[in-house]
């Protein structure tokens, strides 16, 4: 069996490619299962009660701000 230099250079990148994917895929998998199995906390700075949406006044632009209160102060 006879490949060209072109064969050659596409068997190579695709097999290049399965073996990354092959790797990135199993990293990936990993990651997921280590990510299901710990246990979220409770954080109350992410609940939108506890959230201002405000603007900035220290010059013209009006930069938006987003303002986190726990228990009653600026946290």
């Amino acid at each position: 069996m006879m490949l060209s230099r072109r064969e050659l250079i596409k068997l190579g990148a695709l097999s290049g490619s399965g073996v990354l994917l092959g790797e990135k895929a199993t990293e990936l998998l990993s990651k997921a299962e280590a990510a299901a199995q710990r246990t979220p906390g409770f954080y109350p700075l992410n609940d939108p009660e506890n959230q201002i949406y405000s603007v900035c006044l220290q010059c013209n632009t009006g930069c938006p701000t987003k303002v986190k209160i726990y228990e009653g102060a600026v946290a």
